[in-house]
């Protein structure tokens, strides 16, 4: 038997959209390096900022449900 399953689709970001929210980002992740880096402590909070911001996703192809990206861009 088989199950079906709702699936949500996410609208996709373009890539001038993921760089217009590095360059919102990348200040306040940054905030705290040094002393992340001083106290051997990971970045769960940042990774976790960079997934909700959908970079992640950056170089997947268009077709398949990403950005589509370039190691470039």
């Amino acid at each position: 038997m088989s199950k079906l399953f709702a699936v949500t689709e996410r609208p996709v970001a373009t890539v001038a959209e993921l760089n217009a929210r590095a360059d919102r980002l990348l200040p306040e992740i940054g905030q705290g390096a040094a002393l992340r880096e001083r106290d051997r402590l990971l970045p769960f909070e940042a990774v976790a900022q960079i997934a909700k911001a959908g970079f992640f996703s950056a170089r997947i192809p268009v077709r398949y449900g990403g950005s589509g990206g370039s190691v470039k861009e």
